[in-house]
């Protein structure tokens, strides 16, 4: 049974440069360039057409198909034509075979990591990301098609390496651009991800997110390619930018709002403060001016000869002025109205905290007098049966 090396080795294709017309020396040129890899193999017999006139050098597959003694090689040309012979494996060693598993393999990874590639290019270039791919060992750096013509630059034309790409970046970009590769290369970050700004081919500045990763290193662990892909976020930045712009106009007027409303509130405390000084006023006032003007009167009235119903009438009187005082007639301030001037000078000491013995003193009366009318001075402003300091009470008032 033939080993599993063997099989493989009789479906390997091979390419061959053929550097000559004649069947015979194309013939010849194969058995001689493949001998390295076709060293178990013998070539027996080659079938091919006849050449065209002029026939040109051309890149050939080898095919090798069947199995044991009778193996079939199969040459094809790139214009189609294919030139046929007949093969005798030889006796393989295990070395070989294992030469040959370990060529194999490393062609078959070669071959999907191509196919891979190639696959992720088209992917990108189908969609709005331009693909790049930077050399580090020669400094060449690698545009797909997608962002050539994302900047409207013609390929090739205008950016062909690193040096004149980084001429294209913002000056306030390029520097961080360069540290983030230097990173890349000292194995820092394994990959790396920023924006930048780079000029297009009408002049003008756009916003690229740009990613990449290592893709290969050397037997040192060198970096030696970096694959990535860049995506222009200019509508996003400038989306960004204005509602940035929105938000500080925003807080802006929030501000002055703010402090509107701030004035605002601190006039209407005026306001307010004003009008309840105003009512004060007004109630101290009417109460002074029925004190003074009306009861005198009232009371002379009385004490003349009236009939019975002179008297009613004012007691009528009496009644319709205390329901129009009804409602600040009680409150503080008016009672305050109801002091005396010698009450209202000696509530002006006790609010300023001057004792019975400093404001008999001060007012050259006696001790017992300044204490009576204290006394008057509690009862009027009823707090005769509370606990309330006379002189807390007036400071809060007068």
């Amino acid at each position: 049974m033939m080993h599993e090396s063997d099989k493989r080795l009789s479906e390997t294709s091979i390419p061959v440069d053929l550097q000559a017309s004649h069947q015979r020396r194309s013939a010849e040129a194969a058995r001689i360039n493949s001998a390295r890899i076709l060293e178990n193999f013998n070539l027996l017999s080659m079938k091919a057409p006849p050449p065209a006139p002029g026939f040109p050098a051309h890149r050939i597959e080898l095919k090798l198909q069947g199995e044991g003694r009778n193996a079939k090689v199969k040459l094809k040309l790139q214009n189609g034509n294919y030139l046929e012979s007949r093969t005798m494996p030889r006796q393989t060693t295990p070395e070989s075979r294992t030469l040959l598993d370990e060529i194999e393999r490393r062609r078959a990874a070669e071959d999907q990591l191509c196919e891979s590639e190639k696959s992720f290019r088209l992917a990108l270039d189908a969609s709005f990301n331009g693909v790049w791919d930077l050399n580090f060992a020669t400094g060449e750096i690698n545009f797909g098609e997608n962002w050539y013509r994302s900047l409207g630059y013609e390929k090739y034309s205008e950016v062909s390496d690193s040096h004149l790409w980084q001429k294209l970046i913002h000056p306030d970009d390029l520097e961080k651009i360069l540290a983030m590769h230097s990173a890349l290369a000292q194995g820092i970050n394994p990959h790396y991800e920023l924006e930048y700004r780079i000029k297009n081919a009408a002049g003008n500045w756009r916003w690229i997110l740009s990613r990449g990763r290592i893709l290969t290193r050397d037997e040192k662990g060198r970096v030696l390619r970096i694959i990535g892909i860049d995506t222009d976020v200019t509508r996003l930045k400038q989306a960004e930018a204005e509602l940035q712009a929105a938000k500080a106009e925003l807080e802006t007027q929030i501000m002055e709002k703010t402090a509107e409303l701030h004035t605002t509130h601190i006039a209407l405390e005026v306001l307010l403060r004003k009008r309840e000084a105003d009512k004060s006023s007004l109630e101290g006032c009417v109460m002074s001016n029925i004190d003074k003007l009306i009861e005198p009167f009232l009371a002379r009235l009385e004490e003349s000869r009236l009939n019975e119903q002179q008297k009613l009438l004012i007691e009528i009187l009496r009644n319709n002025i205390k329901d129009l005082t009804s409602p600040f007639a009680n409150t503080f301030t008016a009672r305050l109205t109801r002091l005396t001037p010698s009450e209202i000078q000696i509530a002006n000491l006790v609010k300023l905290g001057k004792r019975t013995k400093e404001i008999a003193r001060i007012m050259n009366l006696s001790e017992g007098t300044i204490s009576i009318h204290r006394k008057n001075i509690r009862k009027k402003l009823r707090l005769t049966h509370q606990k309330t300091n006379l002189q807390s009470a007036l400071s809060a008032h007068l």
